[in-house]
Parts: C-alpha cells; structure tokens; sequence
C-alpha cells in the first residue's frame, strides 16, 4: 500500500502579475519536486502566472467567476474552511494581507485541527487600508509563523502591527536567474529599443501611486534636458491617464513609451542602459534582483524597505531619496556618462536561489 504524501496547500488571491504571485509560483512549483502533495488554492482562478505552475500541482478555486472583493472574501473564507476541515494538511502558507487575514480567521474557527497556517508579509503598512491593518493587528500574532521578507518589513510589522519578534522569520524573495537569462535572449519587438545611438533607461512595475513614475518622469525630463535618451516603463494600472498626461505635458511623447503587462519584460531590462525603480516604499523589490541578474546599472529609491537591504555595495547601483527628482536625473546622467559594470553582484544573487529560499519555508514546518 502506497505511503500518503504529507499534503501543504498554497492560499493567495488569484496569480495575476506580481511580485507575490510570482513568488509563489516558485515556491509551490519547488515543493512539488519533493515528498509532498501540493494544492494551490486561489479566490479565483484567474493571472497570467497560471500558466507557470507545474502540472502535479493541483488548483482549486473558491469563486468560479470574478467577482466583487466581499463576495471573493465569503467565498475564501468558506473555501478555505472546507478544504482545512477535510484534507487536514500539515500546513497552509498564504501570501498578501487578504489571503492572511482569512487564512488566520479560519485557522481560529479549525483551531482543533493541526494545521500550521504561515504567512507571508510582503508589504508595509502604507499599502493596505484601515480595515486590513485593524485585522492585521489582531489576527498577525494568532499564526505559527509571519515570513517578512526583508528586515526593514520585520521591523514594520513588530512596530506597527505588534507582532511577537519570536514569530518571525525573515526570508527574502526567490529569482531565477537562468530562467531570466534565458528569457532574456527573446528577439525585441519594439525596433527603436535597439537604437544603440540612444540610451534606454527602463522600469518595471504597476502604475499606482506606490512606485510614484511621476517622479520618474519628471527626472527623465531633466535628463532630456541634458542629453539625448528614451525612457520605458512597463506595467499598467490605474495611474496610466495621469501619466500620459504628463508625459504630454512635458512634451515627451516621442521619447517615453508606457507599454503596459508584457509576458517577458526581461528581455527589454536586458536591452536597456540603466534600470530605476522610483517607488516610495517597498516590501522586497523582487525587480532589483531581476535586473542585478542582467547585469544592468541600477538607480533606486532609498525608500522603506528593501532596495538598500539588497543593492548597497554593489558597483554600479545608486541610491536617491525618494521623491527627488533631482537627485535622480543626476544619478541617471552619472550612470550614463560613466557606466559601471555590476559583475560583484553575484556574489549577493547567490543567497536568492529558489533551492535556498525554499528550504528556509520547509524549515518552517520544523
């Protein structure tokens, strides 16, 4: 007779792009190479990262259709209940402050059951609304173990949230660099990106107030102002009208593309000459190492928390404070003028294999 595999569940939201989805995509996908049967469970199953997630893995989702936030909330909630109750696995891991908030509701109505629910915190407390941080607050301390994923979210989360220091462990963001690399090499479809007359500055993320591309664009204009360059934001969000008003507004339309979601941004990070991430806080910035991994000059915000935990010390990298659009134009035109190459990096890259970060999450179950 055939020895029962000991059975861990995965909970988040759904598996559209970011840096939480992606994360997980990684980690359930490393598990699942090992002694365990793994079950992704999703409030809906929709994201482009479905696609990623290995075929022994199975998915299971609470909601059949999208729908409203409350409606994905009762359904997680009774979801998870169900599930927990009638397959007992030795663990649920979830990830962003919904899916720990019910996954912590439902491990205080199990309580009899012997589950470890561990959450994954990624973002600081800037990120989420009253209500989330309220529940944060009371609901944080009732897990078996929080995963910050930086020092700078730990401290956060002690400070802010009151959370037991002996219940956290910090365990910073996988990448896999060959699989970036590899995606890397693609052909470029956007002809004027491969302009090596013209320098390419570029930034990945979604357009929202958090990772501030106003600033970006107005230190861009400043570098217009100097010399010759195109700057190239990938992502898409509801910031995208204020921002193309912008970009009109400062008469960039001719050397600013917003080019929204793409499957493989790597290969336009490896094509350009330096890298900015402008945000004005961070949980763990996974788009630093993708960009470290290439091999490109970074310009990043010295907001809270991550880019400093991750670049300092490594040539070629340079910290702004947040905001200044002027200290960013001048880092980017130092950059540009002077180029450094980032080759010590990795040494640093080395600590954020998937084989290592997903061993400290088997760990937990220790």
């Amino acid at each position: 007779m055939c020895e029962r595999l000991p059975r861990i569940a995965f909970f988040l939201p759904d598996l559209g792009v970011g840096g939480a989805e992606k994360v997980f995509t990684q980690l359930l996908n490393e598990f699942s190479l090992t002694n365990f049967k793994i079950d992704l469970l999703l409030s809906q199953n929709v994201g482009e990262f479905r696609q990623f997630v290995n075929d022994n893995v199975k998915t299971t989702a609470f909601c059949s259709q999208r729908r409203s936030k409350p409606i994905l909330l009762l359904c997680s909630l009774f979801g998870l209940f169900r599930f927990v109750k009638k397959y007992r696995p030795i663990a649920v891991y979830s990830t962003l402050t919904g899916a720990n908030i019910v996954s912590l509701l439902v491990s205080l109505a199990l309580h009899s059951v012997d589950t470890k629910f561990i959450i994954r915190e990624a973002n600081v407390k800037e990120n989420n609304s009253w209500l989330y941080n309220v529940l944060s607050k009371v609901l944080y301390n009732k897990a078996y173990r929080v995963v910050a994923v930086s020092e700078g979210v730990k401290n956060d989360l002690i400070k802010n949230f009151g959370v037991c220091a002996t219940k956290i462990v910090v365990i910073k963001n996988p990448v896999d660099i060959e699989y970036i690399k590899e995606r890397s090499r693609e052909t470029l479809s956007e002809p004027w990106l491969n302009d090596e007359k013209t320098p390419i500055i570029i930034s990945v993320g979604r357009l929202y107030p958090q990772k501030d591309f106003q600033t970006l664009i107005k230190a861009f204009k400043l570098v217009r102002d100097t010399r010759d360059a195109k700057l190239v934001i990938i992502g898409d969000g509801p910031e995208r009208g204020s921002l193309e008003q912008l970009i009109a507004r400062l008469k960039l339309k001719n050397n600013v593309m917003l080019l929204g979601v793409k499957n493989n941004p790597f290969v336009y990070v490896k094509n350009a000459d330096i890298f900015v991430l402008s945000s004005k806080w961070e949980g763990f910035p996974n788009v630093l190492l993708e960009a470290l991994a290439l091999g490109r000059p970074i310009v990043a915000t010295d907001c809270h928390s991550g880019p400093a935990e991750l670049i300092t010390g490594i040539d070629g990298c340079r910290l702004v404070p947040v905001g200044d659009a002027e200290a960013m134009a001048n880092a980017m035109l130092s950059e540009l003028e002077e180029p450094v190459n980032t080759v010590n990096a990795d040494q640093r890259l080395s600590e954020f294999t998937i084989e290592k970060v997903g061993e400290s999450y088997k760990q937990l179950l220790v």
